[in-house]
């Protein structure tokens, strides 16, 4: 294979030879009858036009000479790539440091692109996916975004919008599958028929829904996803046209859906879909148009229908609704959102912020690497200026550093294309569920095409200054520096000390950016929650309607099941609550005053609500401020009572006290609570979210078929799992549990994503601290190597060693500090742009930048502190004789 290699370039640079030869040759033929053309009388533009025609083949020819001069440009780049391997394979100290060093850079960027190409760049894998929006209905006046609609202000939608293709709306939903092994939950979603023609979703067996299947009187249908299709039945295509039993009521296959479609913000994906009005859950809401039950809605805008006149169309529609429909509708508008927008969220700012961080560890990469490369034009200039006083002119030099800072470069891609598959598999252990899309994280084609971008723009970065500063050398200095052997120019020692204070800089900004997320988390580590985590197991039941249709049927199963855990060893307490903290879906509900006018015309107050059993407050050491617990004498006979949060009272009766005063609220009926108790706040949807107005009714005045179980156990409630299983399954054995957890893990669980963030913006500022460091190190430990001489005779003259500590001290130091100012001066900027990712910490944080600060002027100080010692412990006759 090498033979073969050597004589391709050989016949290359022959043939190139020839042409060029022959080239020479024609052209004198071609002068010499021009010159008797013209000796004979003609013009010397006659005589050139026939000297061509009579040299008919000159143009073609010239051709094939121009085709040789270019394979002559693709020798001369074959040399250099010959002359840049030798020259590192002769470095392999300084080749490994270096394509190390770029590859932890390449590696780490091309690994967190992999992320941001999965969720933020990628096009959802729908058709057309850019004419895709969600539909919010907003509340301006209390500064409602995000709200969901009812069923018939959705209708309403669907018919009067003439811009849109089709509008959807869904609600996710678990269902219990029994009949077909050992029960189960599995997520699916109720939809509109609407929904899979909008996305463009073909099944890989039957239909999906119709039209018809939306009516209310409709036979029960469902459709299956791919994945339980083949892990539940088998993957038996005859299951079209069966019957399965979801919830304890019997539903007929229609369709099966492929395993690669996953609608949007449902995580784990759904696996199960009916029809919308096929939920007896909500049956008692689909005809109440003040609702807002539906929360997810999107639609398709027709093509050449521009978002902004979708939205101002759908404007047009709520206006009218609220017309027809003054007391469910006043007030309320609409707002429209790139489906795709909507879906990465928050979580936009800190992907990109991450990009952003692990970008600068490459900056620092390259600054080191060049910092290097400047140091060996000292030990190269001999070779530069011969090879300048034989020809070689100055684009010919800086083209042959550059194939080598190439060279360099694609060996550290490579390098970092197998440390981004080693990140990928270690970023997928670390990433949150939560995070959209994130399934779809892998290193294909675009990511690949990135390694080999940054691989490319590295090589430039870092080969630039050095290719520019070798190639202008002067010859005269170049050749009398290379034969004494002695340091380098004023001009490329300015050049490392630049760079040195760029890596400083850029540490400094990624520093102060982890300590400030370091701070945040350890602030929130720290939120009270408002209740004990600790020792407590929780779960989920949700029963069948269709077996437990009415309220009574409800508050009697929770409360024998309740009885019945309480008799169980190791049990302290035990209680059921929907929804449960800390991630509870903050289930709003419109309330009003007795006695008070009602916040606005035709609207009410608002708070959050939770229905309760009586020993839910005990069982989670919720404190009671004032009043008293709810009992199993609050039943649905007995006066109808209520509790309210510390935050609730503040805001609803700031100058009052609130106990005996009357709220009425519900979605069922209208009736009066007593206020009988003030409990202290919960963070009841997340640990950053503040602790908002929160109701609390017992469970038996308002009773829920679904509840989340909390019991307080003595010991580990991790192993109460099992007994917690068998008294479910001892009231009835088809009745799956689902979410079975410590409370613990759940609050582990909930600080994912700032962990995730933290940890790796931690891991990017401590490499780049560690790079600065090697950067200082490595500029001091140089100059001391290229000063032995120079230190000799100074302390031959007399010089104290104090003197050469702080020459060598000074020429780090400076250049350290300038990048410690100026990282400061930028991250003073930069910090803002993590300000929605911080809880309880200013982006601007002097404590954070302070002790960043001290620790890099700390660690320039010891890099540059060795070096500078070694030099002072240098034997001047040693030194003198140094060359």
């Amino acid at each position: 294979m090498l033979s073969r290699l050597r004589s391709f370039w050989q016949g290359l640079w022959e043939r190139s030879a020839f042409e060029h030869e022959m080239d020479e040759e024609l052209r004198f033929h071609l002068e010499a009858r021009m010159g008797d053309l013209v000796r004979s009388g003609l013009s010397r533009e006659e005589a050139a036009r026939r000297a061509r025609i009579e040299f008919g083949g000159v143009e073609a020819y010239q051709d094939r000479c121009r085709e040789a001069r270019g394979l002559h440009l693709v020798d001369d780049l074959g040399n250099d790539l010959r002359h840049g391997l030798r020259m590192l394979a002769k470095s392999p100290g300084f080749t490994a440091v270096a394509i190390l060093t770029l590859a932890l850079g390449i590696g780490a960027n091309t690994a967190i692109f992999s992320v941001v190409n999965a969720v933020l760049l990628r096009p959802l894998p729908f058709v057309h996916p850019e004419q895709l929006v969600q539909i919010f209905q907003t509340l301006p006046e209390q500064g409602v975004t995000d709200a969901g609609v009812s069923y018939p202000n959705f209708t309403d939608w669907s018919q009067q919008s003439k811009g849109f293709e089709e509008i959807a709306a869904l609600r996710q939903k678990t269902f219990a599958l029994t009949g077909n092994g050992e029960p189960s939950y599995v997520d699916g979603a109720t939809v509109t028929s609407s929904l899979f023609p909008l996305l463009g979703v073909q099944p890989i067996f039957g239909r999906t829904f119709l039209p018809a299947d939306d009516q209310a009187d409709a036979s029960p249908v469902v459709v299956l996803g791919e994945g339980l299709w083949r892990r539940q039945f088998g993957a038996d295509p005859a299951l079209v046209g069966k019957t399965i039993l979801l919830d304890k009521q019997s539903f007929t296959v229609v369709g099966i859906l492929p395993a690669s479609f996953r609608f949007p913000f449902q995580n784990p994906p759904a696996q199960v879909w009916i029809p919308l009005l096929e939920d007896l859950d909500f049956k008692d809401l689909f005809q109440k148009r003040a609702g807002h039950y539906l929360n997810t809605v999107v639609g398709r805008l027709k093509p050449g229908i521009s978002f902004e006149r979708g939205t101002a169309e759908l404007v047009t529609v709520a206006n009218r609704l609220a017309l027809t429909y003054p007391d469910a509708n006043r007030g309320w508008g609409v707002r429209l959102v790139p489906l795709q927008r909507q879906l990465v969220g928050d979580v936009r700012i800190a992907l990109w912020a991450l990009l952003g961080a692990v970008g600068l560890v490459l900056l620092i990469a390259c600054a080191n690497v060049a910092s290097v490369l400047l140091a060996r034009t000292v030990v190269r200039a001999r070779e530069m200026s011969i090879r300048t006083a034989l020809g070689a002119s100055r684009g010919r030099l800086i083209r042959q550093l550059l194939t080598e800072s190439v060279v360099l470069g694609g060996a550290g891609g490579v390098v970092g294309l197998l440390v981004a598959y080693w990140g990928v598999r270690s970023l997928a252990a670390l990433i949150p569920n939560d995070i959209p899309r994130i399934h779809e994280f892998r290193v294909d084609a675009w990511v690949l095409g990135f390694t080999l971008l940054v691989s490319l723009l590295a090589s430039f970065v870092f080969g630039l200054t050095p290719a520019l500063h070798s190639a202008s050398m002067d010859l005269h200095d170049a050749l009398k520096e290379g034969g004494r052997g002695t340091g380098e120019s004023r001009k490329s020692k300015n050049a490392r000390r630049v760079l040195v204070a760029a890596e400083v800089a850029l540490a400094v900004v990624l520093l102060i950016g982890a300590g400030l997320l370091l701070r945040s988390f350890a602030r929130l580590q720290q939120v009270n929650p408002g209740f004990e985590p600790e020792n407590v197991l929780i779960a989920t039941l949700s029963l069948p309607q269709s077996q437990y249709s009415k309220p009574e049927h409800w508050t009697a199963f929770y409360d024998q099941l309740l009885d019945r855990l309480k008799s169980q060893p190791g049990v302290l307490n035990a209680a059921a609550a929907l929804p449960l903290p800390p991630t509870g879906s903050g289930f709003s509900l419109g309330f009003q005053i007795k006695g008070q006018p009602p916040q606005r015309a035709g609207g009410d107050y608002s708070a959050d609500y939770s229905a309760i059993s009586p020993d839910y407050f005990q069982t989670m050491q919720i404190p009671i401020l004032r009043g008293r617990f709810f009992t199993v004498r609050d039943t649905a006979a007995a006066p109808k009572v209520c509790a309210i949060s510390e935050a609730f009272a503040r805001r609803y009766f700031p100058n009052d006290d609130p106990l005996g005063k009357q709220l009425i609220f519900g979605y069922r009926e209208q009736v009066p609570r007593q206020i009988v108790a003030v409990v202290g706040n919960v963070k009841q949807t997340s640990l950053t979210a503040p602790g908002g107005p929160e109701m609390y009714v017992p469970y038996s005045q308002n009773a829920w078929w679904a509840m989340g179980l909390v019991v307080r156990t003595t010991g580990d409630p991790a192993a109460f799992s099992t007994v917690l299983r068998e008294v479910v399954g001892g009231l009835d054995k088809d009745l799956p549990i689902a979410d079975i957890q410590p409370l613990t893990q759940v609050f582990h669980e909930s600080m994912a994503p700032p962990r995730f963030r933290t940890l790796l913006l931690a891991i990017f500022g401590a490499t780049a601290l560690l790079l600065a460091t090697a950067g200082i190190y490595g500029v001091i430990s140089y100059d001391v190597g290229q000063r032995t001489h120079e230190i000799g005779i100074r302390m031959a003259l007399g010089a104290q060693r104090s003197d050469v500590l702080r020459l060598g001290l000074a020429e780090g130091i400076s250049p350290a500090l300038v990048g410690l100012c100026v990282g400061l001066a930028a991250a003073w900027f930069a910090t803002r742009l993590l300000s929605s990712l911080l809880f309880e910490v200013d982006a601007n944080d002097l404590t954070t930048f302070a002790a960043a600060a001290v620790l890099l002027a700390a660690v320039a100080f010891l890099a540059c502190y060795i070096p500078a010692r070694r030099a002072v412990r240098i034997d001047p006759m040693v030194a003198l004789r140094y060359e």
